[in-house]
C-alpha cells in the first residue's frame, strides 16, 4: 500500500493556499464565527476585497474589482461541519476560488476582447443537477445563477463555456451569445484553441501504462476534448480517460488490465477525497469521439468498467439524497429518500462497495483481483412510508416487526417491480432517476413477483 501511495502520490497534489483548517471550529462555531474567519481569510488572500457579512440573508456582500456579488454561505456551513480537516481545507479553498466570479473582463465589450479568455468546463449530469438543487435551498430561482449552453458528451458529460481572467471564471450563457453576435459553434472553436495554448506541458507517466495531466489549474478534466494529445501517449489498447475532479485526469490503455485496475482504486480515492468530484467512470477515445468505456463481459476489463460505473452511480446518488434531504428538513416533508447501494460479489462472498447514504466509501470491498469481482445494485422499499426510490437492479421490500424494527421480507429485481406493480411507481424529475412509492403492495401483489433469494 505504501508503494501504491508512492506511484500515486502526485493524483493528490493541489497548490497550496493559506487557509486555517480551523476556520469552522465545529461544533462551537456558529454561522456568525464562520462568517468573520471566512472574511479574514479573504482578506489575505485578495487584499483588495471588500466584504461584510448580512445577517438577515446568511450572506457575504462582496465588492472585488468594482463588482458586487452576494455569497449565501448557510449550505456551506452545513456541509463543512461532514468533512474532517483536511477535506475542510481544500473545500473552503475550492469555494472561495470559484465563488470569486467577478473578474476583469468586461462581457459587454466586443466578442474580440472576450474571445481570448473563453474556455471549455466539464461538469456531470447530476453535478448541474444538484447545482439547481442548492440553488433552491439557499432560495435563488434559477435565473439568478445563469446556466451555461450545455451540449452532451459521451453520456453523462456536459460542456460549460466559461470567460476566464486571472484564475476566476464565469458561466457564459445564451445572452452572452447574443450580445456578441456569434454562433455556439465560433464560440466552441475559440474556447478549444485557448484550452491548446493552456496545454503545452507533456503529460507525467507515473506509472508503467499509467498518464496522468500535470496542469491542476482547474481545466484538467476538460483536456479530455483534446483527443489528438491524448493520442500521442503509449498505451496498451485503446485511450481510456479518467476524469475523477476537475484537477485530476489520468490515461491507461484498455487492454493494459493491471493498470486499469491501479487506476479504478486511484479515481475512487481522488473522489472520496476532492471537494469537486466529478465522475469515476471511465471514457474511451475513438474515432467518432469520446465515448462511454463499455467492455463486453468477455473483455478481461469488464469487471473494472463495471465497478467504476456503479461507484459513480452510487456517487450521485449519495449528493442528491443528501441535498433532497436537506430541501424536505427545511420545508418539513415527510419524504424517506432511499440510498443506492452497491454489493460486490466474489467467488465466496458478499460485501459492499458503495452506498449513498454513507460519506465515505473509498476502497470499499476491495478484493487481491477487482475485475474478477462482479456488482449489483439495491435500495430499500419500506411499508408505510412515502419513499424516493432510486433506479437500482434490486428492491429490497420491509415490514416493520413488533419491535418496531423493519425486517426485509422479499427482494425482486426492479424490472419484475415495473412490470406487476407499475401502478405503484411515480416518475420524478430528475437527474439521477427516482420513483415516489407512497403505498405498498400487498402480499398477494408480491406473491406476483419473481423473488429472489433474500
Amino acid at each position: 500500500m505504501a508503494l501504491f501511495k508512492r506511484i500515486f502520490s502526485k493524483v493528490f497534489s493541489e497548490a497550496p493556499v493559506a487557509i486555517k483548517t480551523d476556520i469552522l471550529g465545529v461544533p462551537e462555531s456558529t454561522i456568525e464565527q464562520f462568517a468573520e474567519n471566512l472574511i479574514r481569510e479573504i482578506s489575505t488572500i485578495y487584499p483588495s476585497a471588500d466584504t461584510r457579512y448580512l445577517i438577515d440573508k446568511k450572506a457575504l456582500q462582496i465588492n472585488y474589482n468594482a463588482h458586487d456579488s452576494r455569497m449565501p454561505i448557510s449550505a456551506i456551513f452545513s456541509d463543512l461541519k461532514l468533512l474532517d480537516g483536511h477535506k475542510r481545507e481544500a473545500c473552503i479553498r475550492d469555494w472561495i476560488k470559484s465563488s470569486f466570479e467577478e473578474f476583469d473582463v468586461d462581457l459587454e465589450n466586443e466578442f474580440n476582447t472576450v474571445a481570448s479568455h473563453l474556455l471549455l468546463g466539464i461538469r456531470t449530469r447530476a453535478g448541474l443537477e444538484s447545482r439547481q438543487l442548492q440553488q433552491k435551498l439557499e432560495g435563488k430561482s434559477e435565473d439568478e445563477e445563469t446556466l451555461g449552453e450545455i451540449s452532451v458528451l459521451g453520456g453523462n458529460l456536459v460542456l460549460e463555456f466559461l470567460v476566464d481572467d486571472n484564475g476566476f471564471s464565469r458561466i457564459s450563457n445564451a445572452s452572452d451569445f447574443k450580445l456578441w453576435g456569434v454562433e455556439l459553434e465560433e464560440v466552441r472553436s475559440f474556447a478549444i484553441a485557448n484550452l491548446w495554448k493552456k496545454s503545452d506541458a507533456p503529460y507525467l507517466q507515473i506509472a508503467e501504462g499509467v498518464w496522468q495531466s500535470p496542469w491542476q489549474d482547474g481545466y484538467d478534466s476538460s483536456r479530455i476534448l483534446l483527443v489528438d494529445k491524448l493520442r500521442e501517449l503509449e498505451v496498451i489498447g485503446e485511450t481510456v480517460v479518467f476524469i475523477p475532479s476537475r484537477d485530476h485526469l489520468l490515461v491507461v490503455g484498455s487492454e493494459d488490465v493491471e493498470a486499469l485496475e491501479r487506476v479504478v482504486v486511484t479515481s475512487e480515492m481522488v473522489l472520496s477525497q476532492t471537494a469537486h468530484p466529478l465522475t469515476g467512470q471511465p471514457y474511451v477515445i475513438r474515432d467518432a469521439g469520446v465515448e462511454v468505456f463499455c467492455p463486453p463481459p468477455e473483455h478481461p476489463a469488464y469487471g473494472l468498467a463495471k465497478r467504476a460505473e456503479y461507484y459513480s452511480i452510487a456517487l450521485e446518488y449519495k449528493f442528491q439524497k443528501q441535498l433532497l434531504e436537506k430541501i424536505f428538513n427545511s420545508e418539513n416533508i415527510d419524504i424517506f429518500v432511499a440510498s443506492y447501494t452497491v454489493k460486490e460479489r466474489g467467488e465466496d462472498d458478499v460485501s459492499e462497495l458503495a452506498d449513498s447514504d454513507k460519506d465515505d466509501n473509498s476502497n470499499k470491498g476491495a478484493t487481491a483481483n477487482l475485475s474478477d469481482v462482479r456488482y449489483s445494485s439495491y435500495c430499500v422499499w419500506s411499508e408505510g412510508i412515502t419513499s424516493w426510490l432510486p433506479e437500482s437492479e434490486e428492491i429490497v421490500f420491509c415490514q416493520a416487526g413488533q419491535d418496531g424494527q423493519f425486517n426485509a421480507i422479499a427482494t425482486a429485481t426492479w424490472k419484475d417491480c415495473k412490470a406487476h406493480l407499475e401502478k405503484y411507481f411515480h416518475k420524478i424529475e430528475s437527474y439521477p432517476a427516482r420513483w415516489e412509492v407512497k403505498e405498498f403492495p400487498s402480499s398477494e401483489e408480491l406473491s406476483s413477483v419473481s423473488l429472489l433469494n433474500t
